[in-house]
């Protein structure tokens, strides 16, 4: 026994653990050299250093020894002392008991023995040599795999109490809001995910992370159920689905636990904070795929950072912000990141170079200079399998754009495709093409685009679904007949009728037809106003039919929300469209409680007229209960009068309560000025408000989201702050409790349960307990087929319709919303906004539109099947 422990434990531990050194030395200096490449590679990179690690005793085992010499180490005996430490050692202990002193003794060469090993059988002679040297160690050995196993069991109780943490924290999370399950869908199929992971809402955390090996989740903070928009949302999600999607929550278990096992060695304790790092810059650079998305994303991201900063991560997840890297991740963001999708080849160059690394290093062993003179045995040579020489499966596909006037070739445009969130560019030759190689013909999500200087920019929509068993292959080629831009813009005035120069203007605009694949279209262009104010866009869609635009300038009132111009389109092309900076003022004050304390960490929010937004401004209250709002800006109606404007402020111990801004609507501006607005807030105690909820059955509801919708004139202050203080979710027993209602006041509330028909604009009472009975949705579902043929249309639009509008301005009364773009001749919708009735609009390009009648809105599944009708050529729109 002591034999063996010696061969395992001091030749072959000493040799692997200088076989572990020496892989990790060329990991960390590959690492070194890849600091600005594409971060899949260093994903790849420290993978492939785990692989190998894990499977470096194995290899060692099958591969034959590559001899590599080294010099022996020669010890020098005196010949006296030691046949006196041997006769000594013999007379007092048997030879497994020998001490650490006496251990040179074993070394002495046989014609240098004691002379009571005469006699004594060379075979015997050296297996007692082997015996006594692997008795004198045995001690020695036994306490350094000791240390060892407690280092492991260490860490390893570390990982299992905080994957026991992140266990009670999902089991605690609620289901995220039918909002938010939408984008995450929305997501889902823009990344490629076979089916959406589970979304839940949890208070306990600053900044969302994903987890679950074997059923995987995204757990959101609630301080982020409303985000600042909608986009935000979608890069956060983008963010930690492809975390999901790229399997980085095992991976990094893998590394934590690659890491316990070798805990003893410096080189890994870095290793699993590495691979994080490279799995966080591909989902950052998969998450802010343009130049805007980049610019939102990083502001996010640095909000996030200070949410999490003193917060312990989640070491059984993906994590979306570590502050320990923040700086360096908001700093590569700076620039965009290039993150193409690894090619099969280089995948398999790269791969064969690493398995011959390690059969290398696997074979590699230590032996005497003499020994190594002789002839080294050959390994075998390592080949890949023919099958993974040539499993190519890209796809080739030629980009084009003329002009769609003349027929003639653009030359030098710009194409770009872009998978997901990841977007790659590509330069057109003199000819207008460009020849693109592609992962698959059929991604789960594929925008191509085309730019070209003096034309609108244009791009396609490619989609396929493994779980919705729709294929949309890419064709061989796409030929973007791309339309000269024209010029539209506008001018900013400051209140005063002058001038603004240097304003910033984010401008949009498209010319989408239902049904069309590749339409012109472009998002927030950026310009500058001029010294007379005027800026202009040269790229517009001849046939615009929508648009949107944002404008400040740091010396005025800020807006965060984008305004629609779809109404003002003939404006932009004559450019006289006019947008006017606000003069800014500020808004400060006092809360307070019923006896004059003051309140900290109460939230306001500041809205015009019934509108409060969801990008605020939002403000806190310090420890003195002061506040204060910043570029607040005020608009005014036609005779110049401001709105009326009020804040909301908000606390959980208190009622809330709502006051208009001094100066705007009827209130008179009293001690306050044009510039500096006073107000300040007395709060008070407010009333249980009780609601239970039940399905058909009696059943409880559970997760049901409810939250107030307006309040006071129909105001929504309430609604933006609502996670500050307001409850949201009912309870196991369907019960939902706030207990700091408005006293006698009236609001309006939405109660929305998954999978039910919703409630909306239930009008409570404080003071009050209400008992609510939910359905379940309308499911419209159906076939959309050529009326001819009877086969099932590829492509199709649903759109559904709100009646009862002015007819004047929307066609048959009817506003089409909602599209949704479809496959393979079939659909299904969930319908739980509730309304007496709905119709829908089915458009397919080379199609006649059907619209449908009234459909009444109730509970159950409500079959719709629909023939479309070929247009005739003279009714084929001109493309």
């Amino acid at each position: 026994m002591a034999t063996l422990i010696h061969e395992l434990s001091v030749n072959g531990v000493l040799l692997l653990s200088a076989k572990v050194t020496l892989l990790l030395l060329v990991a960390w200096m590959v690492h070194l050299c890849l600091p600005r490449a594409n971060p899949r590679w260093r994903v790849w990179l420290w993978r492939s250093a785990l692989v190998g690690l894990t499977l470096l005793p194995i290899v060692e085992r099958l591969t034959p020894s590559w001899p590599i010499a080294v010099v022996a180490e020669q010890m020098t005996i005196d010949r006296a002392s030691s046949n006196d430490r041997i006769t000594k050692a013999s007379a007092a202990t048997p030879p497994t008991a020998l001490s650490p002193a006496n251990e040179t003794a074993v070394m002495v060469p046989v014609e240098e023995h004691s002379t009571e090993d005469i006699g004594v059988p060379d075979a015997e002679r050296a297996a007692l040599a082997t015996e006594t040297r692997a008795g004198s160690r045995v001690d020695w050995l036994w306490v350094a795999f000791s240390f060892w196993l407690v280092g492991v069991g260490l860490l390893t109780f570390r990982l299992i109490r905080n994957g026991i943490r992140v266990q009670h924290l999902v089991r605690h999370a609620q289901p995220a809001s039918e909002a938010v399950i939408e984008i995450a869908q929305k997501v889902t199929r823009e990344i490629g995910l076979r089916s959406t992971p589970e979304i839940r809402m949890s208070p306990s955390i600053a900044v969302p992370f994903a987890t679950g090996i074997v059923r995987p989740m995204v757990i959101l903070s609630t301080t982020i159920n409303q985000p600042v928009d909608e986009t935000e949302l979608e890069l956060i999600l983008a963010h930690e689905l492809g975390h999901i999607a790229r399997y980085d929550v095992p991976w990094n278990m893998f590394s934590l636990l690659v890491q316990a096992v070798l805990w003893f060695h410096p080189l890994t304790w870095r290793l699993p904070a590495a691979h994080q790092l490279a799995c966080e810059t591909v989902c950052d650079a998969l998450a802010s795929r343009n130049e805007s998305a980049r610019k939102v994303y990083r502001r996010m991201l640095a909000r996030l950072a200070l949410a999490c900063s003193g917060n312990e991560s989640a070491t059984w997840g993906a994590t979306m912000s570590a502050t320990a890297e923040i700086t360096r991740r908001v700093r590569r963001l700076a620039s965009p990141i290039s993150c193409e999708r690894l090619s099969l080849h280089r995948q398999i160059t790269a791969t064969s170079l690493g398995i011959i690394g390690l059969v290398a290093i696997s074979a590699a062993s230590l032996v005497p200079l003499a020994e190594a003179e002789e002839p080294p045995v050959a390994a075998s040579p390592v080949e890949v399998p023919e099958g993974d020489r040539t499993s190519d499966t890209t796809w080739k596909i030629r980009l084009r754009a003329i002009d769609a006037d003349t027929g003639k070739s653009i030359a030098n445009p710009h194409f770009m495709v872009q998978l997901g969130k990841q977007e790659t560019h590509y330069a057109g030759n003199e000819q207008g093409e460009s020849v693109v190689d592609l992962p698959t013909r059929t991604p789960a999500y594929c925008y191509l685009k085309v730019r070209a200087e003096g034309y609108t920019p244009m791009r396609g929509f490619w989609r396929t679904s493994e779980s919705l068993s729709t294929r949309d292959p890419l064709p061989e080629e796409v030929t973007f007949q791309m339309k000269p831009g024209i010029t539209v813009g506008g001018v900013v005035l400051n209140e005063q009728q002058q001038p603004v120069q240097g304003a910033t203007v984010l401008f949009s605009a498209g010319a989408h037809q239902p049904g069309q694949r590749i339409t012109p279209t472009f998002w927030q262009e950026e310009y500058t106003t001029d010294e007379e104010g005027r800026w202009q866009c040269e790229i517009a869609p001849r046939e615009m039919s929508s648009g949107s635009i944002n404008i400040n300038h740091p010396d005025y009132a800020l807006y965060t929300s984008n305004r629609s111009v779809d109404k003002a389109i003939d404006e932009l092309k004559t450019e006289t469209y006019q947008w006017t900076l606000r003069d800014s003022f500020t808004i400060h004050g006092v809360v307070t409680d019923p006896n004059g304390r003051p309140v900290s960490g109460a939230h306001l929010a500041v809205g015009t007229l019934n509108a409060y937004s969801d990008d605020g401004p939002f403000a806190v209250t310090d420890e003195d209960g002061r506040y204060e709002f910043r570029r607040i800006g005020s608009m005014t109606d036609k005779n110049g009068s401001p709105y009326q404007m009020s804040v909301t402020v908000l606390s959980p111990d208190f009622a809330p309560q709502m006051e208009v801004v001094p100066g705007t609507g009827e209130r008179e501006i009293g001690e306050s000025t044009q510039q500096e607005r006073i107000m300040n807030f007395r709060l008070n105690k407010g009333k249980p408000l009780t609601v239970r909820l039940s399905d058909a059955e009696g059943k409880p509801v559970e997760n049901a989201w409810i939250f107030p919708r307006a309040w006071r004139d129909d105001t929504d202050g309430l609604r933006v702050l609502r996670k500050h203080g307001i409850p949201q979710y009912t309870d196991k027993n369907g019960l939902w409790r706030w207990e700091t209602a408005p006293t006698d006041e009236s609001i309006r509330y939405d109660i929305l349960g998954r999978g039910f028909m919703d409630l909306r604009n239930e009008e409570l009472i404080a003071g009050q307990e209400y008992a609510f009975k939910l359905v379940r949705p309308q499911v419209l579902t159906g076939k959309v087929v050529d009326a001819d043929t009877q086969e099932p249309i590829d492509e199709f639009v649903i759109q559904k319709g709100f009646e009862r509008f002015n007819s004047a301005e929307y066609i048959d009364g009817v506003w089409w919303t909602s599209e949704s773009q479809e496959r393979n001749g079939v659909y299904r919708r969930v319908v739980s906004m509730p309304s007496k009735s709905y119709r829908w609009r089915f458009v397919a390009d080379g199609y006649e539109s059907y619209s449908s009648d009234s459909i009444p809105v109730d509970e159950g599944e409500f079959v719709l099947n629909v023939e479309l009708k070929k247009l005739v050529s003279k009714d084929l729109p001109n493309k």
